[in-house]
């Protein structure tokens, strides 16, 4: 048995999930577990919060006797717009190299799993000589994996494009959970029924990523009148972007900590364009609305949408175009559409993707 394995990404929840969906699938192959991540990033709060849910005599002990670790790491933001702390970047990532290089001379990992963020590029950049593994959700590589490729053992990828454009690069689909038992599940939704949707009638999830999205909150708020009429909607604003509204039919959520539970009785969704929710979507077969992030981003989320709606699986619409107007004429095609978005989604999804990444880190180890 292989004893250490060292697993980093972060700067969003959907950097982290990956990580923690695999933990499962680790546990039998390592004795210690050591999460590196931000100090006042999602990390530590997420992976907590895991083992809350998953601990065994002590708290950072799982099932089995595999014990969890974190540790904080000095981390870069790597700035895409013009400013004057980029020069600053080159001296502070050299730092948080040599620190982060330090760290794992203590740790001996046998592999190391990356899942991306800015957060992973100082523990990439640190990996010599200890076997790495990257995964990458989007279409095109992100910036801290287009550095991070280059240490790369193995670059596994969702889109089966990504993986010809990447040397070492394996395609395996979206990582996602496996589902809960059909008896469990069915518990969570007699739960979330009355929780979430007490009417039983055909339920939308309007979300914007783990940090929220302003433009498509704002939207939703002016029309909630339209979206409620023989709808429920579900509105995960993100924390802290909440607001006093109250209206039939709707609830507003800041955050929700099991997504995989209410997706399982949504009917529709729209969202941002980030890779995980869109696939999460996919796997739930919930036709979906995407209104992608463009300005102050890479571009990633236009691609993805792009991707999305070329499978027919989704409709989109361009932030730019967004009002409470434009939302309520695309929801409508949506309802419309959802038939057809539902066939083309059918078998879309490779099975057993999270085992196959995890049998390639197991595989991985020097």
């Amino acid at each position: 048995m292989a004893k250490t394995i060292v697993l980093t990404g972060g700067g969003t929840a959907g950097h982290v999930t990956t990580n923690l969906n695999l933990i499962p699938l680790l546990t039998p192959h390592f004795e210690r577990i050591v999460y590196l991540g931000s100090a006042d990033g999602p990390e530590k709060k997420l992976l907590l919060s895991f083992l809350e849910r998953n601990k065994g005599v002590k708290k950072d002990v799982l099932e089995g006797g595999t014990t969890v670790e974190f540790y904080p790491i000095p981390v870069v933001k790597l700035r895409r717009s013009l400013d004057f702390s980029n020069l600053l970047i080159p001296v502070k990532l050299y730092r948080a190299v040599k620190q982060t290089k330090g760290l794992l001379e203590k740790i001996k990992p046998e592999v190391i799993f990356s899942k991306g963020g800015y957060v992973s590029l100082p523990v990439a950049l640190a990996s010599k000589n200890i076997p790495l593994v990257i995964h990458e959700s989007d279409y095109s590589l992100g910036l801290a994996n287009k550095i991070a490729v280059k240490y790369a053992d193995v670059v596994a990828t969702t889109f089966e494009d990504t993986a010809k454009k990447v040397k070492h690069g394996i395609y395996i689909g979206p990582p996602l959970a496996p589902n809960n038992s059909s008896s469990t599940l069915e518990q969570d939704k007699k739960r979330l029924r009355q929780k979430f949707n007490p009417d039983n009638l055909p339920l939308c999830v309007i979300m914007g990523g783990s940090q929220g999205a302003k433009s498509i909150n704002e939207a939703v708020f002016g029309a909630v009148d339209e979206l409620t009429k023989n709808c429920q909607i579900v509105h995960i604003v993100g924390r802290g972007k909440g607001n006093a509204l109250r209206h039939k039919n709707y609830i507003q959520v800041e955050f929700v900590d099991d997504l995989s539970e209410l997706l399982s009785l949504a009917n529709f969704a729209i969202t941002r364009g980030g890779s995980n929710s869109l696939f999460e979507l996919l796997a739930h077969q919930i036709p979906m609305l995407i209104i992608p992030l463009k300005k102050g981003s890479r571009g990633d989320q236009v691609e993805n949408a792009r991707y999305f709606s070329k499978k027919g699986y989704a409709l989109v619409l361009d932030d730019q175009d967004l009002n409470s107007t434009t939302l309520i004429e695309n929801f409508r095609a949506l309802k419309s559409k959802a038939p057809i978005i539902m066939a083309s989604m059918q078998n879309a999804i490779p099975s057993n993707s999270l085992t196959k990444l995890a049998n390639i880190i197991v595989r991985a180890c020097k």
